[in-house]
């Protein structure tokens, strides 16, 4: 017997992968077809039954199997096939992206939301930039996060240690560095 699939220990099995198939939740039930009466309707686009009048409190009804009857769908289906029929029907939806593909998406490119910064150890770096933003107060990133270990000198100075006392600890590994490779 499987586990019920929860938003909190995992994915539902098959729903979208990064190889041109759709990942999608129904967040609420599709709008019915026009005209129809509430039960026994098959929706306009999809060929599933509709879910006219079903309230946000009957979702969890058959969760499981609702969700199989989903994903068996939506497997039958590429990205970019179902995508436009889903977004007509009002059901939020969006392909499942690999990260090289994500970062040609023109909403990502556009907003800015990633910013390349140069890092005397690594290279270029993307990093994502502040998610707010401010007229009069604006946030940057100012510099790199450091390396593991690489403020140890700085910082046991601080605290009063000297540069003998600070070469032994390094010495005896007591203390240590993050390398590049």
């Amino acid at each position: 017997m499987r586990a019920p699939i929860s938003p909190f220990n995992r994915r539902p099995p098959n729903t979208g992968s990064v190889d041109g198939r759709c990942a999608a939740t129904w967040l609420r039930p599709p709008r019915p077809p026009v005209g129809s009466e509430r039960g026994g309707s098959v929706h306009r686009e999809t060929d599933l039954p509709a879910l006219s009048g079903v309230g946000l409190g009957d979702r969890s009804i058959n969760a499981v199997e609702r969700r199989e009857i989903i994903s068996a769908e939506l497997e039958k289906w590429t990205a970019g096939e179902i995508l436009p029929r889903l977004l007509a029907n009002d059901v939020p939806s969006a392909p499942a992206l690999s990260r090289f593909e994500l970062l040609q998406e023109r909403q990502v490119r556009e907003s800015g939301i990633l910013e390349e910064h140069q890092s005397e150890r690594i290279g270029r770096v993307r990093l994502p930039r502040p998610a707010a933003l401010f007229d009069r107060t604006p946030a940057r990133i100012r510099a790199m996060a450091p390396l593991l270990g690489e403020d140890n000198t700085a910082i046991l100075a601080e605290l009063g240690y000297g540069t003998d006392d600070i070469a032994r600890l390094e010495g005896e590994q007591i203390v240590g560095k993050q390398s590049v490779k």
